[in-house]
This record gives structure tokens, sequence and C-alpha cells, in this order.
């Protein structure tokens, strides 16, 4: 199985391909500045960054700069 970390994975696009990253059988990783519940391994930015993608085969960056 192949574990991929989705950046950006609570906002809209990234929180799309998690669910179907999950949905094809993957086991997905979600980086995010804010977390919500989700039926994924969610680790938050700053510190923890070396353990979230310690073990991680793929990144998928959906991050972005928040409008303001």
């Amino acid at each position: 199985m192949t574990t991929i970390l989705v950046t950006g994975g609570t906002g809209t696009l990234g929180a799309l391909v998690a669910e179907r990253l999950r949905a094809d059988g993957h086991e997905v990783r979600v980086l995010s500045r804010r977390s919500r519940p989700y039926g994924v391994d969610l680790r938050e930015g700053g510190p923890g960054l070396d353990a979230a993608v310690a073990g991680v085969d793929t990144v998928v960056h959906c991050a972005s700069s928040p409008r303001g």
C-alpha cells in the first residue's frame, strides 16, 4: 500500500484529493494548518513536518495561501 501525504488536505481541493486517494485504497496523511475530523491521519504543520513525511512514498501538494 502506498502512503501519500496531502498538503492542504482540509481545504476544498485537498479534501477531495485525500478522500479519493483513500477510496482508492491508499494510506493517506493530511498536513494542514487547521484540524477537522477526517478518516485520515491528520498532521499539523510546523515542527511536526519531519514526522509528517516520515515513511511517506508520495506528496501531493494542494496547499495555498489563505485569502485575506
